[in-house]
């Protein structure tokens, strides 16, 4: 996701050397959530990426998502039931295990300028594993 922030200098805020406002003072960054090998993949292609388990070692990685240690001290039930409607999920019970998976999600925000590439990828196991992605590494036809 893009996000466009502005009011850094309202708030007295400095901004570090590589980030450079646009001319009416906003900046814009990627919000992204981190991935990491998925443990069940051993195996490593010549980009290092986690090669998915037979028989989709053909053209997949297997990532899950990173987490931090402890859950976002931000996240607090509060806020969960202010915004248990974004959540996925078909009902409150749903939504709420959505909500507690996403509690130690790891994200960042980077400047567009630094991602390299794009991923085609999809998660996969939600009904049992949800933070399992799987990386399609050649899409066949191109």
């Amino acid at each position: 996701m893009f996000v466009e922030i502005e009011g850094f200098n309202e708030n007295g805020i400095t901004l570090p050397h590589h980030l450079t406002p646009t001319t009416d003072g906003r900046i814009i960054l990627t919000l992204i959530r981190w991935l990491s090998p998925h443990p069940r993949a051993i195996l490593r292609d010549k980009s290092l990426r986690p090669i998915c388990p037979p028989p989709l070692d053909i053209n997949h990685a297997l990532w899950k998502f990173t987490e931090t240690g402890l859950p976002r001290p931000l996240l607090t039930d509060v806020v969960i039931t202010r915004n248990l409607n974004h959540y996925h999920g078909n009902d409150i019970a749903e939504r709420k295990r959505a909500a507690l998976l996403e509690s130690r999600a790891f994200y960042d925000l980077i400047v567009p300028e630094s991602i390299d590439y794009f991923m085609n990828c999809t998660r996969c196991d939600q009904e049992t594993e949800d933070h399992n992605i799987l990386e399609t590494i050649t899409i066949p036809f191109e």
